[in-house]
């Protein structure tokens, strides 16, 4: 990169060789030291490019061989001075450019997070902040592997962590920890215990004693199937309990809703406000503009790009939409088909893999809220192994 940058500053020219002894030429070339590259031969022709302070002292080396050289291609930053020499406003514009641009590599342009899934990018980039790394901080202030022992210190849902600078961009990768339930290891002596109270309904014991029998109550941890066998001499041993228990199981649960609410209305009449947000500072660019607290606010951000190359800067666009409060009464039967559905909505969510046998709703009024309790009967799979205590 460095050597391509030398040449182009410096200009060179591209050249064909014809006629002669084309390999005397290159080989006098050679022996002088005098550097050429992306030489080749085609058609019977040598093709090379060579610094333009340079091409003078090949003519005298051609003559010898008896071979003619040309230039095929001009290149570098002498031709395009010389190309553009009256005007010189577009070579100064254009110098201007490079040295704002290299001074631009000098900062971090962008960062990205990968293979968070709970944890929102808004949080990571927050405690970032906190760390003084942000869009527009400069490269040479950010240690990598400090940066990242302080994020993981912080962020405690995070259990790996890489931080890596390439170029003006600050890749994050993370793998989130999991959170899960006490797990028995695949073999170690368990008993199967009931996860909720019920009715047992059916069973399918594996292996293990079965504790309890069909159309049995059980309450919630009691011992359904358990991991220690007495053996025909008195002896006992421990195995790893295996088995379903499907028990008739009651959940209940409750939803309210308002039958006077008063809700926020959109007038139509709206406000903008404008800020630009670049190396950690945030610019108004309509200051005069206040919306009042009876707005609802929208936000639009776009990353500002110049042909395809993202900048540091991020245009903010702040929408206030004007409301006023409006009175709505809801009638009985309105309040009931809400509460009814939410139900049904949470009976989803929460029962996935239950099946459900009934769900009765009772309905009453209550200071202003319709209320609804519900209970419902269910079959489910209550078996949870536990490891064997012997407290």
């Amino acid at each position: 990169m460095v050597l391509k940058f030398f040449r182009w500053m410096c200009g060179y020219v591209s050249f064909k060789v014809t006629g002669g002894y084309p390999e005397k030429f290159v080989n006098s070339v050679t022996k002088d030291n005098i550097n050429l590259w992306d030489l080749k031969k085609l058609n019977g022709n040598f093709y090379a490019k060579i610094l333009a302070p340079e091409y003078k002292s090949l003519r005298r080396k051609a003559r010898r061989a008896g071979a003619k050289i040309k230039i095929t291609e001009k290149h570098g930053c002498p031709i395009f001075v010389t190309k553009y020499r009256k005007r010189i406003g577009l070579i100064v514009g254009a110098i201007l450019f490079f040295i704002i641009m290299n001074s631009f590599s000098l900062f971090i342009w962008r960062i990205n997070i990968i293979g968070n899934k709970d944890l929102p990018s808004s949080d990571i980039l927050a405690v970032m902040k906190e760390f003084g790394v942000h869009t527009g901080s400069k490269k040479s202030d950010i240690n990598p592997s400090m940066l990242k022992e302080s994020l993981m210190a912080k962020l405690t849902d995070i259990s790996w962590m890489s931080v890596n600078v390439s170029g003006s961009c600050l890749n994050i990768t993370i793998k989130e920890r999991v959170k899960s339930p006490e797990i028995v290891e695949e073999g170690e002596p368990c008993d199967i215990v009931a996860d909720v109270e019920g009715q047992v309904e059916r069973m399918e014991v594996y292996k293990g004693t079965a504790c309890v029998k069909e159309g049995d109550a059980v309450t919630k941890g009691q011992v359904l199937i358990s991991g220690i066998i007495e053996e025909a001499e008195g002896n006992s041993s421990l195995l790893a309990a295996e088995g379903k228990i499907f028990a008739k199981t009651k959940r209940k649960m409750t939803e309210s809703v308002k039958l006077n609410q008063l809700n926020a209305v959109d007038t139509g009449k709206l406000a903008l406000k404008y800020k630009l947000e670049g190396f950690g500072k945030n610019i108004p660019l309509n200051p005069w503009c206040k919306p009042g607290d009876e707005c609802r606010k929208e936000e639009e951000n776009q990353i500002i790009n110049i042909l395809g190359l993202q900048l540091p800067f991020v245009f903010h666009k702040e929408i206030y939409y004007y409301q006023e409060c409006e009175e709505k009464s809801l009638s009985i039967e309105e309040a009931r088909g809400i509460l009814e559905q939410n139900i049904l909505e949470r009976q989803k969510n929460e029962f996935p893999n239950v099946k459900i046998i009934s769900t009765n709703i009772e309905n009453y009024e209550k200071d202003n809220e319709y209320i609804a309790d519900a209970t419902i009967v269910c079959i489910e799979n209550i078996a949870k192994k536990q490891k064997i205590s012997f407290n």
